[in-house]
């Protein structure tokens, strides 16, 4: 009997990111948008839900987007601004690892954090529309743009970078709509 320690395959041919991280990130992305499709999301700290969000389905991975995400990675980890290819949007983090823990969990870890803004910052509910400003939830662009009903395939990378004290991350996420 011998213990073996096999690579986590990708889950894209070339990829970057397991086929366990992908199904950590669908559904991450996947309870968030269903909490809001059945209205039961909080608006923030004032206990109000937000509308039902009207045609909301899963979001699935896409290669093609991963594989763009990972052309943004940079070794530095500094996030410099970059622009999104056209037809779609960036969401992008960079911060201390003082939240992962490492392994296959890390991109949900941030993702998670990024889609729980939703509970700290309220969005402002018009008769006809949900919006959010600088002033509204100036943290809430990440939740926002992976809640849009039209988004339907993400591609996500995780960059790490440094050491100790100063070990830190970025995340690139690219959805298929802009």
């Amino acid at each position: 009997y011998h213990n073996t320690v096999v690579a986590a395959s990708t889950y894209c041919e070339g990829g970057k990111v397991t086929e366990a991280a992908v199904q950590q990130v669908l559904n991450v992305i996947n309870t968030r948008r269903s909490t809001l499709a059945k209205g039961q999301q909080t608006n923030g700290y004032n206990g109000a839900k937000l509308p039902y969000g009207k045609n909301i389905m899963k979001v699935e991975w896409s290669c093609t987007l991963e594989k763009t995400a990972a052309s943004f990675m940079d070794g530095t980890c500094n996030h410099t601004p970059r622009a999104p290819p056209a037809g779609s949007t960036l969401i992008g983090n960079s911060d201390y690892n003082d939240i992962l823990q490492g392994g296959d969990n890390d991109l949900s870890t941030i993702l998670g954090a990024l889609l729980g803004t939703i509970d700290h910052e309220e969005l402002s509910i018009g008769s006809a529309s949900v919006t959010y400003s600088t002033t509204t939830g100036p943290h809430l662009r990440p939740y926002v743009n992976l809640a849009r009903a039209d988004v339907t395939s993400i591609g996500c990378v995780l960059e790490h970078c440094g050491t100790g004290a100063e070990a830190n991350h970025s995340i690139y996420c690219l959805t298929d709509k802009p």
